[in-house]
């Protein structure tokens, strides 16, 4: 049924609801604490766990141990605490109705912890997923708990596929200008050259003519000085119209 709607669902004849309600249910049971560990460490660890196994979106529900006692009766719970092999958790499971349980142990070996976990299939009564890892302090058992969930999920289920993403989007080709230099650009850079070059030189000679006068204040020296300011009057204009004329051909050549 589950690969059904998994089918339907892919091909649009289903709605995305009708695919979560396939998700199963977990039970996660606290984790029980063993050699050295206090049980305040245990109960931070699992409510830990709870937060990591809702977020993984593997599941529809997941309920804690919390949510378990308020479920079965108080003989039910008795017999919980004794529970240890696989038959009498899948009872523990069958009696919750979800079809896997997780329960697992927090202990000390060689100065590190120990993390065991397994996830137990209730309708089959056996182990779907098993991991045991070795952390070196507190701090490195919190941050490598996610992990250790995940792996334990991935070994039950296999990995959940990644969303497909979708192909990149090719824009039509445009019809824009060719980005080479039109004939109007080529013509307005020279007529930009030529005015840059004409102002350049109009500078330069009435910069000359002033040096000369101020060095030899004479009346040879100003009517060159005249002269020279004539001419580089009459230059700067014509290098400034080709300037001018420059930028707009190449403007229009864009």
């Amino acid at each position: 049924m589950r690969q059904i709607v998994t089918i339907f669902t892919a091909l649009g004849l289903l709605p995305m609801s009708a695919a979560a309600e396939e998700l199963p249910g977990l039970a996660a049971l606290n984790l029980k604490a063993q050699r050295g560990v206090e049980d305040d460490l245990t109960e931070m660890i699992s409510e830990a766990a709870l937060s990591v196994l809702r977020a993984s979106k593997r599941f529809k529900s997941v309920i804690g141990s919390s949510d378990v006692a308020a479920m079965i009766s108080a003989e039910q719970q008795k017999q919980a605490l004794g529970c240890d092999d696989d038959s009498c958790l899948a009872q523990l499971g069958g009696a919750l109705g979800v079809p896997y349980l997780l329960t697992g142990s927090l202990g000390t070996l060689g100065g590190r912890f120990m993390l065991n976990m397994k996830l137990l299939a209730v309708d089959e009564a056996k182990v779907a997923g098993r991991v045991t890892k070795m952390f070196d302090g507190e701090r490195a058992l919190g941050e490598g708990l996610q992990p250790a969930l995940l792996e334990l999920v991935n070994d039950a289920f296999g990995r959940k596929p990644k969303a497909e993403s979708k192909p990149p989007v090719i824009a039509p080709p445009t019809t824009s200008k060719s980005s080479e230099p039109t004939y109007a650009r080529w013509a307005g850079l020279s007529l930009g050259v030529v005015g840059a070059g004409l102002s350049a030189y109009s500078y330069a000679h009435v910069s000359t003519a002033q040096n000369a006068y101020d060095t030899d204040p004479s009346k040879d020296s100003q009517d060159a000085l005249i002269e020279a300011a004539k001419i580089g009057n009459s230059t700067l204009t014509a290098g400034l119209v080709s300037l001018g004329a420059g930028a707009g051909l190449w403007w229009w050549g864009r």
